[in-house]
């Protein structure tokens, strides 16, 4: 679901009292134009069952009716644009102090957050990355990107590429991007830092210095 932006229906074939059925778990992506997506299964009315939360519940289709269930989701989220699309809480500048504050503020108060209360998303706007802000650690086995900004913030990417690393480092110059994470305080050595745990960024420029 997370690397495809798309709802999951994961389901087995299964035979009961000699009736072939499809049935498993469902999981729907967060989209403005479908916030239910059990009631969008139900009211198809192809399923035998949907049983659960809106976006998290059991679902059953008999095995005559799982060509016209997947050919009704074709058909009728063909005009979905599923691209990912995030609520946020804060925007700032790369080099804003308040930007320290807020992470670390927000950071103390992680017991606060559970099912009835989301984490709070930040975003970090227009960071001109050069290469010495970056490092992708544990390249061979855990790659995990870095990225540590002016006011001493760490983005952190975990399950990260060689790739990634590539889009963004510069030689000679910058890249500018855009992320999107949660705030973490990094514990280390009776140290406390303040760290971003990158959920999605993206390159809005770049830019190459010539001598």
């Amino acid at each position: 679901m997370s690397k495809y932006k798309r709802p999951v229906a994961l389901l087995n074939r299964v035979e009961r009292d000699g009736e072939l059925s499809w049935e498993g778990s469902a999981r729907g992506y967060s989209n403005p134009k479908l916030p239910d997506f059990r009631q969008f299964c139900l009211d198809s009315n192809l399923v035998k069952y949907g049983e659960g939360h809106p976006q998290a519940f059991g679902l059953g289709i008999s095995d005559k009716n799982i060509e016209n269930f997947i050919s009704y989701c074709d058909t009728t989220l063909k005009d979905v644009e599923f691209s990912p699309s995030y609520k946020v809480d804060f925007i700032y500048s790369y080099n804003d102090i308040d930007l320290t504050r807020t992470v670390l503020s927000l950071g103390n108060h992680k017991e606060l957050w559970g099912q009835e209360v989301s984490e709070p998303l930040l975003v970090v706007e227009n960071i001109p990355v050069t290469k010495d802000m970056m490092v992708l650690m544990s390249k061979d086995k855990n790659p995990t990107l870095k990225i540590r900004l002016p006011n001493d913030v760490a983005c952190i990417k975990f399950k990260s590429s060689q790739e990634e690393f590539e889009s963004i480092y510069s030689e000679n110059g910058c890249t500018t991007i855009t992320l999107i994470g949660k705030p973490e305080i990094n514990y280390y050595n009776y140290n406390s830092t303040p760290q971003i745990i990158v959920i999605d960024m993206e390159v809005v420029n770049r830019q190459q210095y010539y001598f």
